[in-house]
C-alpha cells in the first residue's frame, strides 16, 4: 500500500496508469476513483460523458488476448 501512497512518479502519471490498469481489469470502483482524481486536476473531460464505451472496448480486448493465450497452451 505504500507504493500507492508514494509511487515515486508524478501523481497524475500514476493516476493515468492506474486508470489504464483498472480499465483492463474492469474494476468500476477503481475506474471512478481514478477518473475523479484526473477530472479534478483538469486532465480529462467529465467522466460521465465518456462512461463505459472505451472501458468496454479495452476490457474486451484484454479478455480476448487472455483467452487466446490460455487456448494456445491447451
Amino acid at each position: 500500500m505504500q507504493v500507492i501512497g508514494n509511487p515515486g512518479v508524478d501523481k497524475e502519471d500514476f493516476e493515468f496508469w492506474s486508470l489504464a490498469v483498472s480499465t483492463i481489469g474492469g474494476c468500476g470502483v477503481c475506474l471512478e476513483s481514478h477518473e475523479k482524481v484526473l477530472w479534478g486536476a483538469g486532465r480529462i473531460g467529465r467522466p460521465s460523458t465518456r462512461r463505459c464505451g472505451s472501458r468496454r472496448v479495452v476490457n474486451a480486448a484484454a479478455v480476448t488476448l487472455e483467452s487466446e493465450s490460455a487456448l494456445a497452451t491447451v
